[in-house]
């Protein structure tokens, strides 16, 4: 593949590139990779391409702060995705949507989008089972007491997933999680602990922004 040759080929790659970007973190990368992979994908028309890139586009400006428009195009273009039986990569696209929703404080969407990454599992789509059970955990840590047992429940799930299937990134970010969530009882594991081991892992990983959240976490006591 020539760089720059505009092919259909090419388009894929930095829709993949931008995923693999959102995923680390690094959200202004994704952004451009996203972009570039949706300039091709219009100029081809690349429908399949064009949407993925839009989704991550949206998910990145989300996460960058972006206003409530990037969500709105992101609930737009899943479900043009969900109309047409598009299945690649859906339970990744679903839970990210439930974080940036649980980021807006929509509580309820997040919780409803994040329930469908997991009903994709049985569909051999496990990509966002770790990332759906921690947004149910923020889900569940706005309720309060009422809510700590399904917390302890999601983190455990995220945590005994991340672990089966050897899924460093998502354990970290459990951890990281975890340690967030920490309410101080003596039954949940050192929140310290958690974080340092979080960080240490972020930083093997070269995931900066999550390495500094964890670091800031740290500083806080």
């Amino acid at each position: 593949m020539v760089r720059g040759s505009g092919h259909a080929v090419e388009g894929s790659v930095h829709a993949m590139q931008s995923l693999s970007q959102l995923m680390e973190g690094d959200y202004e990368a994704s952004l451009v990779s996203s972009r570039l992979a949706r300039g091709i994908a219009e100029r081809i028309n690349g429908e399949f391409t064009f949407a993925m890139s839009t989704m991550f586009e949206s998910f990145a400006r989300a996460m960058l702060g972006a206003g409530p428009d990037a969500l709105e195009t992101a609930l737009t273009t899943l479900q043009w995705l969900d109309a047409r039986g598009t299945r690649m990569f859906i339970s990744l696209n679903y839970a990210f949507l439930a974080d940036a929703l649980a980021n807006a404080g929509d509580m309820a969407q997040a919780r409803t989008y994040a329930l469908r990454a997991l009903a994709r599992v049985e569909q051999h789509d496990p990509l966002g089972e770790p990332h759906a059970y921690r947004v149910l955990a923020r889900v569940y840590a706005q309720q309060g007491e009422a809510g700590r047992a399904r917390v302890d429940e999601c983190i455990a799930k995220a945590t005994e997933k991340s672990e089966a299937r050897g899924w460093k990134r998502d354990l970290s970010l459990t951890r990281l999680l975890a340690a967030t969530l920490h309410d101080g009882r003596p039954s949940q594991p050192d929140r310290y602990e958690l974080a340092q081991q979080a960080l240490a892992e972020f930083e093997r990983m070269g995931m900066r922004w999550h390495a500094e959240q964890a670091a800031a976490l740290l500083r806080a006591g």
